[in-house]
């Protein structure tokens, strides 16, 4: 990751102890220091998933604000497999609170999404981890 997207870690004398006197390290822990945390992901993905747009048309503005307004037409493109996942904050503020940079980025209904928290990069562009899913 750039350093301008790089998160900073919690201190080590955040982290609670156990009863034998250890650290406990993890996420789900650390959301429970500060509150309650979960997520509920539902997908559906296989290895035939794909965009395609073979010609183009008006779409919708929704959003017409600077720095993301939508666009009024779709350009055409051929099928592009999606095998790869990205993860942004829903806002700059949630960023933020996790010790990231508040910048803003249009990965959200809105446009106003925080940075990318995961991201699947690491993958070979066309061995991305959701074409290993099968129907």
């Amino acid at each position: 990751m750039p350093a301008e997207r790089q998160c900073t870690r919690p201190r080590q004398n955040t982290w609670p102890r156990r009863s034998n006197g250890r650290r406990r390290h993890g996420l789900a822990r650390q959301h429970r220091l500060r509150g309650a945390g979960h997520g509920h992901f539902l997908g559906r993905f296989s290895i035939e998933t794909f965009f395609v747009a073979p010609g183009t048309a008006e779409a919708p503005v929704v959003f017409d604000q600077a720095p993301f307004p939508d666009a009024s037409q779709n350009p055409a493109f051929n099928p592009i497999q999606t095998y790869h996942l990205g993860l942004w904050f829903n806002s700059p503020a949630d960023a933020v609170k996790a010790g990231c940079p508040g910048t803003v980025t249009p990965f959200n209904g809105e446009h106003n999404a925080g940075i990318q928290v995961l991201n699947t990069a690491t993958f070979a562009n066309d061995q991305g981890p959701l074409r290993q899913i099968h129907n």
